[in-house]
């Protein structure tokens, strides 16, 4: 080809479709992932907000049927599979001091104390617990037992965040060459 038919190529209607349809697909991949990344986000937020709820229901079943002494004994056993479980777990007496306390390897970073500041007002609430480095927040699902107790269980986010940053890495991964 000579140098004037590469200088001319930009001016070609082909050469400009082809531009204008390469940008259309690559705008549209991006929203694809952006919408894809939202929806497994969204359902794996869920599925860990079940997941807490269902331990809290276990927790308090075991509160209904066989009274705080047996729930005291579940929660201590949880803690000996500390390693095994991916569950946060708190058991504090009615003035919200904390009884037993379960926590995964993973959770150090987190400000627990904060929970003992707070008395939650409603049966079932969730909130944010605080970090102390960066990170995202775990979130906790509370509940009040019978005289009082209050049952804590939460779920920390990383095995969420894990999958999510293996989502980005593999759309990166097939983005950059088609844009090539």
């Amino acid at each position: 080809m000579s140098s004037r038919s590469l200088r001319d190529l930009p001016k070609t209607v082909a050469f400009r479709l082809t531009v204008w349809y390469s940008g259309a697909f690559i705008v549209s991949m991006v929203f694809l992932f952006a919408f894809g990344y939202f929806l497994l986000s969204s359902s794996l937020a869920s599925q860990d907000r079940q997941a807490i709820q269902v331990k809290l229901k276990e927790l308090s079943a075991v509160n209904q049927t066989e009274g705080i002494a047996a729930l005291e004994k579940e929660v201590s056993l949880e803690k000996e599979l500390e390693k095994k479980t991916p569950f946060f777990i708190r058991l504090a007496s009615p003035g919200n001091k904390t009884l037993h306390l379960v926590i995964p390897h993973q959770w150090p970073k987190f400000d627990i104390r904060a929970l003992e500041r707070d008395m939650p007002e409603e049966n079932l609430s969730w909130r944010k617990l605080p970090c102390k480095a960066n990170g995202s927040a775990p979130e906790i699902a509370t509940i009040r037992l019978r005289n009082d107790y209050v049952l804590q269980a939460g779920k920390s986010p990383e095995d969420r965040e894990r999958i999510l940053r293996k989502f980005r890495e593999i759309f990166a991964a097939v983005l950059f060459p088609l844009i090539l």
